[in-house]
């Protein structure tokens, strides 16, 4: 159903699952947001058999991270890709059979040369952008490429004719909106095929660091590199575009981390103050707000008695 911050929730009782035998209330929690999305993808979807080789894409993310152990224990061998060296290491401590630093290396031509030119037969993508097309040049006959977001961006070329001969399956999904009934499908199909897996040891969460509730907002700063998004309630397009991109360049030059803006309609403002406070340093106010003059005003305040009335910045400054 989300993230969030609380004590107690409510949840259908279909979609719920026990604590693994072995396992902390820490560790349980660290489970469900990556492993309903791993299983739901690479498994229920793109159908990774044992024997297969998977790509994932990002695989010191915790998606990539959950997709590692999953298709390690189910008898796959893994090719990921990382950012740094350090991430690649990380992700061959984990279990990864080949890492990829996609800064230095071209994962196309990587893959082939790992897969001596058959190409992996499935690739969880969490880029899309130009990634897709890329894909395409590097995954093996009747391979499914299943993408779960768009980091890269909305828009792929694709070459169709190569899509066409090597029969290539391409799926899109997201899992928060589908039906109670579905997601208890996934509930039971983890609890029957993972479950046993983390009861072994054979698959573990992998937990970086664990804060209490009252360092939140500490826990969501100690990710420098982490983007951090940010839901405003504007339909996207025009003029609220334009206010998008600089109030995230503004933020991003402030707080020394990437900021991406994103116009949404039917966000109340009450949730983009709220997700900008959670990952705001110390000393920043964001008030909520249903006006895009008002939120450009607000995003530009580090002062806690901020006075809308008198503290105003005008747009032309934020082009300066």
């Amino acid at each position: 159903a989300g993230g969030g911050y609380a004590q107690y929730c409510v949840a259908p009782v279909v979609q719920c699952l026990p604590i693994p035998r072995g396992l902390s209330a820490i560790e349980a929690a660290a489970l469900p947001e990556t492993f309903f999305t791993v299983w739901q993808n690479v498994f229920d979807i793109a159908r990774l058999a044992p024997g297969e080789t998977l790509l994932v894409q990002g695989g010191s993310s915790g998606i990539g991270v959950t997709a590692i152990a999953l298709a390690k224990a189910w008898g796959c061998r893994v090719i990921v890709t990382a950012g740094t060296d350090d991430k690649c290491q990380a992700c061959v401590k984990l279990g990864a059979d080949h890492a990829i630093n996609y800064k230095t290396q071209d994962f196309v031509a990587e893959v082939k040369r790992l897969t001596q030119g058959k190409g992996v037969d499935v690739v969880l993508d969490m880029v899309a952008g130009d990634y897709l097309g890329r894909e395409v040049q590097c995954v093996a006959e009747d391979g499914r490429i299943a993408v779960i977001a768009t980091q890269g961006g909305n828009q792929s070329a694709i070459d169709a004719g190569l899509l066409l001969r090597k029969r290539i399956g391409i799926t899109g999904s997201t899992l928060r909106p589908r039906p109670i009934a579905y997601k208890a499908k996934l509930a039971q199909a983890l609890q029957q095929h993972v479950w046993p897996l983390l009861e072994s040891g054979a698959v573990r969460p992998v937990i970086h660091q664990v804060f209490e509730a009252a360092q939140a907002a500490q826990g969501a700063a100690s990710f420098p590199n982490r983007p951090i998004k940010i839901v405003v309630p504007f339909a996207p397009g025009g003029t609220t575009d334009m206010l998008a991109r600089l109030v995230g360049q503004r933020l991003t030059q402030s707080w020394g981390q990437p900021v991406v803006i994103e116009n949404r309609p039917g966000a109340g403002g009450v949730l983009a103050a709220e997700q900008v406070m959670r990952a705001a340093p110390d000393g920043y106010s964001i008030l909520a707000s249903n006006s895009a003059t008002h939120v450009i005003r607000q995003f530009l305040v580090k002062n806690m008695s901020f006075d809308p009335a008198k503290d105003f910045t005008p747009i032309t400054q934020l082009t300066e």
